[in-house]
């Protein structure tokens, strides 16, 4: 939750609603590249009937306007991600 500003999306409204789909028994895995670390067909034959694979906080990209090299300008997910994080 890096990059969603809290006015936007609480965080301990996330939470809660984290909380709950766990204790129906859902499993989260962080940090797995699916195709590198583990397959599809692996998670099958461990017993997993279901999947939901989501990206992570991505980079920001420039968009290739003039200045965007300049010092202190920084792409919206860096911003966001420092906002988040208190600076």
């Amino acid at each position: 939750m890096n990059g969603i500003p809290a006015f936007r999306l609480e965080k301990d409204v996330v939470e809660a609603e984290i909380d709950v789909i766990k204790e129906m028994g859902v499993t989260f895995k962080t940090g797995v590249e699916v195709g590198k670390d583990i397959t599809i067909e692996e998670l099958r034959k461990e017993g997993y009937k279901a999947f939901y694979i989501a990206i992570g906080c991505q980079g920001g990209r420039k968009v290739g306007v003039p200045g965007e090299d300049a010092e202190g300008v920084i792409t919206g997910v860096d911003f966001l991600r420092k906002v988040n994080s208190g600076f």
